[in-house]
């Protein structure tokens, strides 16, 4: 019993103690605890004090009531003190968080009003760049056939060259903005009919060197569905970038992609003999703006547009490549036709 209430009485000390009020609270319960403490010792020994007579003379038992209850009152003062300096706090705390809360809705109304005007820059600055870019290819492809200068011709091949890079990182600027944006379109997909407008339109990329074999294999043992337009992006820069860096020196350059479909994934599979990519930079080809050489005709956006649009999707992405030998690049994309 005894240990019992020395755990209590400890315990209430401990939660009592603490800042300048825990330390007045912490007063009031010593000195309720050592009025009662001492009008008992006085009652029980016989030795009454002369607080404990009345007017009608000595009573003990009224005498200890009345102490008794002045030292609960002490005792319950501190106990209110307490509950009081509890309550402060948390509303101190509900306040601050109700601040926080109001701060964080406005910056998220600045925040959202800002990516709206950004959107709106883009595809204004993209409209207004890229219209005198197709401008100026068809007054560069009119001075080409008309000129039979092989400097003209020359510079007129680099120009153009120049404007095509350009127009590729507005495009891809612009396919990054919709991709942040965008939520994801369930519709059902025809991976053979995607592939055939992929690499029709990739037909002439490599129109003056050496062309580049591009094989299909798609099995489809499941209906797929997932965003047409999204994947049409990831397939469309991963193939335009085996194309785009084969291996010159190779005599039989190809691409091979292959696709199946399950009831769970699509699993993709873009592989090429190019000059291939050394290991230690297989993590930063998906950096934004990042590229390999000073040589690297892309924006250095393809790569990390694929990337995050295959997590967007839900799906994963990854690179198996070595140097003079080729890339292998593997994806799982969840299927959501069963979903």
């Amino acid at each position: 019993m005894k240990a019992t209430i020395e755990s209590l009485f400890y315990s209430i000390m401990h939660h009592l103690r603490g800042n300048v009020m825990h330390k007045v609270v912490y007063a009031c319960f010593i000195a309720g605890c050592l009025v009662s403490g001492v009008s008992l010792l006085f009652i029980c020994a016989g030795h009454p004090h002369p607080y404990f007579y009345a007017s009608d003379g000595f009573d003990p038992g009224l005498q200890a009531v009345r102490l008794l209850s002045a030292s609960a009152a002490f005792i319950l003062f501190a106990i209110a003190g307490k509950t009081w300096n509890t309550t402060g706090r948390l509303m101190r705390d509900m306040q601050r968080k109700t601040e926080l809360l109001a701060l964080s809705e406005t910056k998220n109304e600045k925040l959202s009003k800002t990516n709206t005007e950004l959107d709106k820059f883009v595809y204004s600055v993209s409209h207004d760049l890229r219209a005198p870019l197709k401008s100026m290819t068809g007054i560069i492809e009119i001075t080409g056939q008309e000129s039979e200068d092989p400097f003209v011709k020359e510079h007129m091949d680099l120009l153009q060259e120049s404007i095509s890079k350009l127009d590729r990182f507005i495009v891809d600027m612009l396919e990054y903005s919709r991709n942040a944006k965008s939520e994801i379109r369930k519709e059902k997909i025809d991976f053979q009919e995607l592939l055939n407008d992929i690499t029709r339109n990739l037909k002439y990329m490599c129109e003056n060197q050496r062309p580049v074999e591009i094989s299909l294999d798609v099995q489809s043992e499941s209906p797929f569905c997932s965003d047409k337009g999204k994947l049409s992006t990831v397939l469309n820069n991963l193939i335009s970038n085996s194309i785009r860096y084969h291996n010159p020196e190779s005599k039989d350059p190809f691409v091979r992609v292959k696709v199946k479909t399950t009831d769970k994934q699509v699993e993709i599979m873009v592989k090429d003999n190019g000059i291939g990519i050394s290991k230690d930079l297989h993590d930063k080809i998906f950096e934004m703006f990042y590229r390999v050489t000073e040589n690297s005709v892309g924006s250095g956006l393809g790569l990390y547009l694929v990337k995050e649009t295959v997590e967007k999707l839900n799906g994963e992405i990854k690179v198996d490549s070595h140097p003079g030998v080729g890339t292998e690049f593997s994806l799982q994309i969840p299927n959501l036709f069963f979903q």
